[in-house]
């Protein structure tokens, strides 16, 4: 358990980096007035946008409870049970 914890850290700790890195770089670069490097903010936007994107997929493939939680949270009764607003509400 431990160790597939760990490597789902560094599987997200990676993407993390990849994805954002370049464009973190590209800014830095465009704000010390490098406008070289303009065109490539919009692609490289792009880029860091997917880190948003392969998180919940690298979730899914290493930890068993997303994957249950995906499951539920895609049944028609828990998403009509969210929608209706409850009579007696104790959290108010």
């Amino acid at each position: 358990m431990t160790r597939r914890v760990t490597l789902m850290c560094f599987m997200i700790l990676t993407t993390f980096t990849v994805t954002l890195t370049p464009f973190s770089l590209t800014v830095m670069a465009l704000g010390m007035g490098n406008l070289e490097v303009r065109p490539l903010v919009k692609p490289l936007w792009v880029l860091a946008l997917t880190n948003a994107c392969l998180n919940p997929i690298i979730y899914g493939f290493m930890w068993k409870s997303f994957r249950l939680a995906a499951v539920q949270v895609r049944n028609p009764k828990f998403i009509l049970n969210c929608l209706i607003p409850h009579r007696f509400a104790i959290y108010m």
